[in-house]
């Protein structure tokens, strides 16, 4: 008799030492990982990663049946689960693949921002905070603003000395105290 027939559920002791059981696990390691492939190093992680998502999910189906049933579930019911992983062509098996290249390129990107930190813009800030200090910043603004003012005034007076007709001009030469060349009489009572 097994052990099923003894008990219609599998004893949580015995879940990972079932001969049987053990042995279908190694197939879909085998899937995942396989033996005598020239796998890069990448391809070798991304297996076992996808090897230790499959026994994740195999744990939360065995939680998931404690939870809803009361109990463990039984040896067909784990055997159809595994059973379910064991196609090469299988749509699990090949999530399974796919979730662990995901979570690896986002480890990647993660240690790379990081590095990318710790290794280039760490040290330049540290730079940057020793040789900032509040006065030099203030000083640094100051000059930025009088550069601007200057760029601005250069550029109020070529316009207005290029183009003395203008809206712009009259209103420049009233601004700074000079009388405009009207082109009509400011009082009509003077135009005798």
């Amino acid at each position: 008799m097994t052990n099923s027939q003894n008990n219609p559920g599998i004893n949580s002791n015995n879940i990972n030492s079932d001969p049987f059981l053990i042995q279908e696990d190694e197939k879909v390691f085998e899937l995942l990982n396989p033996p005598n492939a020239n796998l890069s190093k990448l391809d070798e992680i991304s297996g076992m990663i996808a090897y230790a998502h499959y026994s994740i999910q195999k744990h939360q189906f065995v939680k998931g049946c404690q939870q809803s049933q009361g109990k463990m579930p039984t040896e067909d019911a784990l055997k159809s689960l595994i059973f379910s992983f064991q196609n090469e062509n299988n749509a699990a098996l090949s999530a399974l693949k796919i979730q662990s290249k995901i979570l690896l390129n986002q480890y990647a990107q993660e240690y790379l921002e990081k590095g990318i930190y710790q290794e280039i813009l760490e040290p330049i800030e540290k730079v940057i905070e020793k040789r900032t200090s509040f006065w030099s910043a203030i000083g640094t603004n100051l000059f930025g603003s009088v550069i601007y003012s200057f760029v601005i005034a250069l550029i109020v007076f070529t316009t207005t000395a290029a183009v003395p007709n203008t809206k712009f001009s009259r209103i420049f030469k009233i601004l700074m105290e000079e009388s405009p060349n009207p082109t009509y009489p400011a009082n009509p009572k003077e135009k005798k």
